[in-house]
């Protein structure tokens, strides 16, 4: 059973991998991921991620892929703020915290609450990165005019750009259009 569900797991973050163009993770980002991942998975994995979800999804993993985001900073929650991001030493690509915090009782306990958020966040450059640079928090750049971080420019400010340049500020129709694009 743990083997089919690790596979299963494994499956989804491959098919989130495939999704090199949209890797921006705001909420909207978060939700355009998830939407767009749910219509491509196979009948009997969207009944696992299903079967995953709280009762007030109503069946929509899209409107709970934000969710760690928003309760992280709850202090009930305030334990799975590292969850949200594995720091490395610089320039040691060989470190090994993923699999060491996975065997925590903490972590085991929020499995399935938590673990298709973190499924989408292993694809994320700044949420896997060295501690040097803090995902990208300390790396100042400029967005058009505005001084900002590169995390921020990265969660935030594409997705926003883009949906207000090509989409109407619209993320249903970008939705769409992503879809359209690959399939």
């Amino acid at each position: 059973m743990i083997g089919s569900g690790f596979s299963f797991f494994g499956r989804v973050l491959i098919l989130l991998q495939l999704f090199t163009g949209i890797r921006a993770w705001g909420k909207e980002g978060h939700y355009a991921t998830c939407k767009i991942a749910e219509g491509l998975l196979t009948d009997d994995a969207a009944s696992a991620v299903k079967l995953l979800l709280p009762e007030y999804a109503e069946g929509d993993l899209a409107s709970v892929c934000s969710w760690p985001d928003e309760i992280k900073h709850n202090y009930h929650w305030h334990w799975s703020g590292p969850l949200h991001y594995v720091d490395t030493p610089d320039f040691n690509c060989n470190y090994e915290y993923c699999s060491k915090f996975a065997t925590t009782p903490r972590f085991q306990f929020s499995f399935g609450s938590h673990v298709l958020y973190f499924c989408v966040l292993t694809v994320l450059p700044l949420h896997v990165g060295f501690t040097g640079d803090e995902g990208g928090n300390t790396i100042t750049v400029r967005w058009y005019r505005r001084k900002t971080n590169l995390h921020h420019v990265w969660d935030n400010m594409i997705i926003e750009s883009a949906m207000k340049m090509f989409y109407n500020s619209d993320l249903a129709m970008m939705i769409e259009a992503i879809q359209r694009n690959i399939t």
